[in-house]
């Protein structure tokens, strides 16, 4: 009797025993369970998009109308028609195709053919960013005898663009060599002699895409030994891909073959496509 009763409380302990240890075993199990961390999805990253390119080349339209009224009362117009190719920002190419309207005639005039080259830029104290450029071309006759040259004339010039204090500053240099007959506008006449030409241009006032400057424009004939000098001011206004451009030039030194010009006047716009 006292064994049987030993056996039944050993046997109700085991049992105690055995469910709280199963019950444990199960929270420890369900804990673990809850522990382990949650496996999220890893987002495949998008693929790179590609870079961008570059246009091979960019195309400027350019239309310059220039009145140059003489002291003989006559007055030549020009129409200036110029396509600019932009190869890769340092290298241009451009071809313009004038029209002129002298004493009741009208023809085009020389085809001019020519390019420029960004060789040199840099930085400095003095002049800071500042570029040099090269150019050259020729003018090929065509038109009528009044307006066309007597031989092909080639040209070759430079040109310095830096700031000056605040201000935007170019100055070009530039060589003609005419030969037997070159049909100059602002003389409106045929020269024979070779055209050394500087052009210097100061940018005095710059309120976003409008500014004022001041253009000197110098002509040497080197072979007549005459001159002419034209100062005056030029105002450009750039909206989107379209600039206008206008100049008024007075002669302060005039010393010419057959007429002088009292003024010089131009207006043109220009767009990109």
């Amino acid at each position: 009797m006292r064994i049987s009763s030993a056996a039944t409380i050993f046997a109700a302990f085991a049992t105690l025993f055995l469910g709280s240890a199963v019950n444990a075993a199960s929270q420890a199990a369900t804990a673990s369970h809850q522990a382990e961390p949650a496996i999220t999805a890893t987002a495949t990253p998008a693929p790179c998009a590609p870079a961008p390119v570059a246009d091979p080349f960019k195309l400027t339209f350019d239309e310059t109308v220039q009145v140059v009224n003489f002291d003989k009362g006559n007055t030549l117009v020009g129409f200036n028609q110029t396509l600019l190719f932009d190869l890769k920002g340092d290298l241009d190419f451009t071809i313009n195709v004038p029209v002129y309207t002298l004493d009741g005639s009208t023809s085009v005039g020389d085809l001019d053919i020519g390019g420029s080259w960004l060789a040199l830029k840099g930085n400095n104290k003095y002049l800071h960013d500042w570029t040099l450029t090269v150019n050259g071309g020729m003018f090929l006759p065509v038109g009528t005898e009044e307006f066309r040259s007597e031989n092909v004339v080639p040209y070759i010039g430079t040109e310095l663009s830096c700031k000056l204090w605040d201000f935007d500053f170019k100055q070009s240099v530039e060589y003609t060599f005419v030969g037997n007959g070159y049909f100059m506008p602002l003389i409106a006449e045929k020269t024979t002699s070779d055209i050394l030409a500087f052009g210097s241009d100061l940018t005095v006032y710059k309120q976003h895409d409008f500014t004022i400057g001041v253009d000197l424009d110098q002509y040497y004939y080197v072979e007549t030994g005459n001159a002419q000098v034209f100062l005056g001011p030029v105002a450009t206004w750039k909206f989107g891909s379209l600039d206008l451009n206008a100049s008024v030039q007075l002669p302060i030194y005039q010393d010419s073959p057959k007429y002088d010009a009292d003024v010089v006047c131009s207006v043109g716009f220009g767009f990109q496509f």
